[in-house]
């Protein structure tokens, strides 16, 4: 005999599994015990099948959290590691142009012990070590993921020299191997070479430039210096060759001579007059240039977010100079002065308008009638623009001097 129990039991297991067939069959009593099983399973204290909805929603919890959190740690150490990745960008390209500004006025420091990959050169090696381990101290990063190069190109025709002499370009490059920090993103970031190039003039003769030769470190492994190599202009662009005439002073002296004169008396008395010389003062012509001043600029030096600008400077007023002011239009309001050339004077600017003031303590600040400063001696300003591109001496215009627009050539 089955009891009560059992019979509720195996209904409510009836109810559990859906035993359609049964129900379709017209089994009206079972259509009733499983109704009365679903009131006893609702009632307070009754017995919940383990496998219903609770169960179901906290495992979708949990998968959710995993993709979401998958993502958001993967976007945080991304954020981590191209910000390491644009402060080496950064601190590159700051090495080069540090070091070659250090070149330009032999200050190279003292400093040999930094770590080299098999740097080679012509000559004796001490100041081109120097110049290197002064380069990697100012990139901030580990000497042995930065390798440089120094090359010099000669002022007179612009091929390569094996060592400086004044006046010529210095050009440093470096290149740095990027990491991934996190390691995350080491297939992306760390397969990656930064590399720089910067360029100067070595504008005077220092002592240990003479010692100081071309030379560089091996290349990382896939890597060349081709970057480095002399640049070609692009289509469309010439070198400019300025030539100043400076006004001459002439001076005429004419002499007239009388001749003598002989005067006879009765008395048979000769009379011989002393030749007499006339001398007419001397005529002075000076001649003057129709413009106030002449002024030449170049780009000495460029990067990613800079460049240097010299102008050379023309008094042709017909008076001397004890100081002066220039004042001329950047090509946007985004070219801003970073900084201006030790001891050559002040610089403001307003909008695109940038003014440098030249004192007559500054370096050339006084500058004579016909007298034409050098490539820097007039005007030495660093520029920093976000995102640079290009530029050239053509783009700066309306070039004053004292307020008298000057012809730029």
């Amino acid at each position: 005999m089955v009891s009560n129990g059992s019979l509720r039991a195996n209904d409510e297991t009836r109810c559990d599994h859906n035993n359609i067939a049964e129900l379709r069959a017209g089994a009206t009593a079972i259509r009733g015990r499983c109704a009365r099983a679903s009131f006893r399973a609702d009632a307070p204290g009754a017995r919940r099948d383990p496998r219903g909805t609770g169960g179901r929603e906290h495992g979708a919890a949990l998968i959710e959290m995993a993709i979401v959190g998958t993502l958001f740690f993967g976007l945080l150490l991304g954020i981590v590691d191209f910000s390491f990745a644009v402060y080496d960008v950064n601190s590159t390209g700051f090495a080069a142009r540090s070091a070659a500004r250090s070149a330009a006025t032999s200050e190279i420091g003292t400093n040999e012990s930094c770590v080299t990959e098999n740097l080679t050169g012509t000559g004796d090696l001490t100041s081109l070590r120097r110049l290197v381990c002064k380069t990697k101290a100012k990139s901030n990063v580990s000497a042995d993921r930065i390798r440089v190069r120094v090359r010099f190109e000669s002022a007179a025709d612009g091929s390569v020299a094996g060592s400086a002499v004044a006046g010529d370009t210095v050009v440093v490059c470096s290149m740095t191997k990027a990491r991934s920090v996190s390691g995350a993103f080491s297939p992306i970031i760390s397969s990656r070479v930064i590399k720089s190039r910067a360029r100067t003039r070595m504008e005077g003769a220092v002592d240990t430039i003479a010692t100081l030769v071309a030379g560089s470190e091996d290349a990382f492994t896939g890597q060349t210096w081709n970057f480095c190599d002399p640049v070609t202009l692009p289509s469309g662009w010439t070198t400019v060759t300025t030539t100043t005439t400076i006004p001459t002073t002439t001076t005429t002296t004419t002499t007239t001579t009388l001749a003598p004169t002989t005067t006879t008396t009765t008395t048979t008395t000769t009379t011989t007059l002393a030749p007499t010389t006339t001398t007419q003062a001397p005529t002075t012509t000076t001649t003057t240039s129709p413009y106030y001043c002449r002024i030449s600029w170049r780009i000495d030096a460029s990067w990613s977010n800079g460049y240097n600008l010299v102008g050379k400077v023309t008094n042709t007023s017909g008076t001397s100079w004890d100081g002066y002011t220039v004042t001329f239009d950047t090509p946007s309001a985004s070219h801003n002065v970073s900084s201006v050339y030790a001891g050559w004077g002040s610089a403001s600017e307003q909008a695109r308008r940038i003014t440098v003031v030249k004192s007559e303590s500054s370096w050339i600040g006084e500058l004579a009638n016909g007298q034409t400063t050098n490539w820097s001696g007039g005007v030495g300003l660093t520029m920093y623009v976000p995102n640079f591109g290009s530029t050239n001496a053509a783009s700066f215009t309306n070039t004053q001097v004292n307020g008298h627009t000057c012809v730029v050539d």
